[in-house]
Formats: structure tokens, C-alpha cells, sequence
């Protein structure tokens, strides 16, 4: 990625999370996610829960912290302490931009649907969209550069995959609105490409 197309998707982020932020703060949102909820919970109605829970547990705080440890670790013990830092910074500051927006914007939840799915926690954005996101993304930028050809291809296919289930998952475990999920891609993109200076190399490939 070079340094302009790092800063034209950079922009575009904060921009497209400003404009989404404003939109839900006033409410500009709400008929469109509260029609949007109801369909998605009628594509896969009560019995598929299950399989939800299981892809949603791969964007949650225990999931995420584990995977984030062990990546830190694996990374420190080969010395790539440019990696190291990308991570604690990217991981830190969705994380503090998480909560410093659900506490600025108190966006309620949506009516619980299936039992002991709703978190105590406001709605927007998403925590498990921003959290697996960043991290499934991260971990691409990290491996890519040392490998060639389709092998690339299938990291960022299996790491796009894997956010974009976890917060489909959000969604059709009605736990939260289609703006929270889309708030949440926007706020990992927007320090994934952030967190340039901490590792160039990462990008430059």
C-alpha cells in the first residue's frame, strides 16, 4: 500500500464516521436500522442463535485479549518489535475510541431477541465489529509481507471473511443496528491505517 492510498482510505474513514456519527446522534438513522433489524432477523429466525453465538464469540473481549497476548508474545519472542507496536497501538486506541463513543453518543440497544445475547452496553458502534476487525486485519498486514503470490490472497480473504462474519453475527443475534456494525469497520480502518509510522514496512508491499 503506498503512502497516498493509505491516506485517501485514512480520510475516508474519518469522514464516512463522522457523517454515520452525526446521522445516529440525530436520529437520522433509526427507520432504516429498526426496518433493516427486523429483516435480518427473519432471514435466520429463533434456532439459529447458536451458530451466531459461535461467530460472535470470535470478536469478544476474551477472544480478542487471548488472541492479542498470544500474538504479542509470539512477535516478542522473534524480536519483530515493530509488529509489537503496531499491535499494542492499533488494539489500544480502537479500543479507548470504543468506548469514549458509546459513552458520547448513549445509543440505546435494540429489544433483546434471544435470551442473554444483549450486552449492558450501549449500542454505537460496535464493540466485536471494531475489536475483530482490528485484529483479524492486523494480523493480514503482519503476515502478508513475508509470503508471495495467492497466498496472500487467501490471509486477506480468510481475515476479511472473519470481520465481516463477526459483525454480521452482531446483527442477526439483534444485539445491535446495521449503522453500529458499519461504525465499527469505519473506526478499524480508520487507525489501521493510522498506525503507519509504527511499522511502514508493513504497508509498503
Amino acid at each position: 500500500m503506498t503512502r497516498k492510498r493509505q491516506t485517501s482510505i485514512s480520510v475516508a474513514c474519518f469522514v464516512l464516521l463522522a457523517v454515520l456519527t452525526a446521522c445516529v446522534w440525530s436520529g437520522v438513522t433509526n427507520g432504516f436500522d429498526v426496518e433493516f433489524h427486523g429483516w435480518a432477523l427473519g432471514v435466520f429466525p429463533a434456532g439459529n442463535e447458536r451458530m451466531w453465538e459461535a461467530i460472535t464469540f470470535f470478536g469478544s473481549g476474551l477472544a480478542i485479549t487471548t488472541l492479542t497476548v498470544l500474538t504479542l508474545i509470539i512477535l516478542g519472542l522473534q524480536q519483530k518489535w515493530d509488529e509489537v507496536k503496531f499491535v499494542i497501538f492499533v488494539m489500544a486506541a480502537t479500543g479507548a475510541t470504543e468506548v469514549l463513543m458509546k459513552l458520547l453518543i448513549h445509543r440505546p440497544r435494540p429489544v433483546e431477541v434471544f435470551a442473554n445475547t444483549l450486552p449492558n452496553s450501549f449500542s454505537f458502534p460496535s464493540g466485536h465489529t471494531i475489536y475483530g476487525t482490528t485484529f483479524f486485519l492486523a494480523i493480514a498486514l503482519i503476515v502478508t509481507p513475508s509470503i508471495k503470490g495467492s497466498s496472500r490472497i487467501v490471509v486477506w480473504f480468510i481475515a476479511v471473511l472473519l470481520a465481516l462474519l463477526v459483525g454480521a453475527s452482531r446483527i442477526f443475534l439483534g444485539v445491535h443496528y446495521f449503522s453500529d456494525v458499519v461504525g465499527g469497520y469505519l473506526v478499524a480502518g480508520f487507525w489501521l491505517t493510522q498506525s503507519w509510522n509504527f511499522s511502514k514496512k508493513l504497508y509498503l508491499q
